[in-house]
């Protein structure tokens, strides 16, 4: 009976370790399960900031992929803008001096012309030279190589002819208004880039309504801002022509109106634009002293007006065509058919030249006679001595000496450059035969 007693306690006490053994397995279990859900949340959270981490870095490699891919498109842009400036420097001195002989001789042809056909005809001529002349100053200034002559100029006429021109070129289905409300629309600026600047608006107000068609309103008016209106810390309180581009196309986001005005930045197609208009307009306007501010939205039309402060020249306007004057005067040039209608042009206005081409040989000529000459005009781009090498000869031998500089193109020269060499005048070719009369005018007043 013991001996049986003992078996049981024996069973029994196997089954209490038996279980206590399964209940140890459990619980392990359980820790062991606990564990690796622990471990499993923690690699899963470790796999989900990696992948963040990867995906931010696969947005940021694109972003500077897309970047590099812009900056890649900016220099392309860059090094054609900078091939179209070597090309533009080098055909204007050749081309402005063909333009010169051209219109110089056109003038000259009209002189005592009769015949209204044949006058027509020259008239042509002059007309297409003009513009040919304002093509190369616009290239010039587009490539960066030419700021312009400012002078005192009248708004409307100018804008009058720039909307002939635009109706013209400009879609049927792209309706124009033109509203010239002022009287006062004398500013100081270059002709030719005022119309750079009205046309590169209209031509984007254009693209805008390419699809749907529209309306293009250019305003005229003025306007007086004091201290406290002004649009811009850089301009200067006064009265101000007020241009304004309108037109009802696709409109402005925000995000193109932040850009709108950056170097190559455009929302053309590829091959539909670089960028540079609106650029190239807001630089003028800046370099005038005046702005150009953006309103509308998207499907509201946009409206670019742009602030250019008022002149008061108005007596330079209209100047009279200045009466001859007899004086001596040398002029050098070494194109011997710019030469010789400079120095015909001037002697039909009643003065005596002598025309030589060679540099060296007129310093020699003014050296033997310093008091013989009563001015010197003389081109820039000469072999041998430059223009303002050459007038700096000259005034160290008679400091009083005027002279005007004639240059086709040079880079090498600027109105500054020339007025610290003490020229009195620069005058950019080709010239009218009165443009040259008026200067001539200017330096022996």
């Amino acid at each position: 009976m013991a001996k049986q007693k003992l078996s049981h306690e024996i069973e029994f006490r196997g089954d209490v370790r038996t279980v206590l053994c399964i209940g140890r397995d459990i619980t392990e279990h359980k820790k062991a399960k606990h564990e690796f859900e622990r471990r499993r949340d923690e690699l899963e959270l470790l796999v989900e900031e990696r992948t963040a981490m990867l995906r931010e870095a696969y947005d940021d490699l694109q972003a500077e992929f897309e970047e590099y891919k812009r900056t890649k498109e900016q220099l392309r842009q860059s090094q054609k803008m900078e091939a179209l400036s070597t090309l533009a420097g080098g055909i204007a001195h050749n081309f402005n001096n063909m333009l010169a002989v051209i219109m110089g001789n056109a003038e000259l042809a009209l002189d005592g012309l009769v015949e209204e056909g044949r006058r027509g005809r020259l008239s042509q001529i002059l007309k297409a030279s003009e513009r040919s002349r304002d093509l190369i100053k616009q290239m010039l200034t587009f490539s960066g190589r030419n700021g312009g002559q400012e002078k005192a100029m009248k708004m409307a006429p100018l804008l009058e002819e720039t909307y002939k021109l635009l109706r013209a070129s400009l879609p049927g289905t792209i309706l124009m208004d033109l509203r010239i409300e002022t009287k006062s629309d004398t500013i100081l600026a270059d002709p030719s880039l005022v119309q750079q600047v009205v046309v590169s608006l209209a031509n984007n107000a254009a693209y805008a309504m390419r699809e749907a068609g529209g309306v293009l309103t250019v305003g005229l008016s003025t306007i007086t801002l004091g201290s406290d209106s002004l649009p811009d810390k850089n301009m200067r309180p006064g009265r101000y022509l007020k241009l304004t581009v309108k037109d009802t196309g696709t409109g402005i986001t925000p995000e193109v109106r932040s850009r709108m005005f950056e170097p190559f930045f455009t929302t053309k197609k590829q091959g539909q634009g670089i960028g540079m208009g609106l650029s190239v307009a807001c630089g003028i306007v800046q370099n005038y002293h005046g702005m150009i501010e953006v309103e509308g939205g998207v499907g509201l039309g946009s409206t670019f007006t742009v602030f250019l402060p008022e002149s008061n020249a108005f007596a330079t306007i209209e100047e009279a065509f200045p009466c001859s004057g007899k004086e001596h005067i040398l002029v050098v040039d070494d194109e011997p058919a710019v030469l010789e209608m400079t120095k015909t042009m001037l002697e039909q206005i009643g003065y005596r030249a002598t025309a030589l081409t060679d540099s060296s040989e007129a310093l020699e000529v003014f050296t033997r006679n310093p008091d013989g000459f009563d001015l010197v005009i003389t081109d820039q781009t000469m072999a041998g001595m430059t223009g303002i090498a050459l007038a700096k000869e000259l005034l160290a031998i008679r400091k009083d000496i005027p002279v005007i500089l004639y240059a086709g193109y040079s880079e090498t020269v600027s109105p500054e450059r020339a007025k610290e060499a003490g020229i009195r005048e620069f005058v950019m070719k080709p010239v009218t035969r009165k443009g040259m009369a008026q200067a001539v005018r200017r330096v022996l007043k």
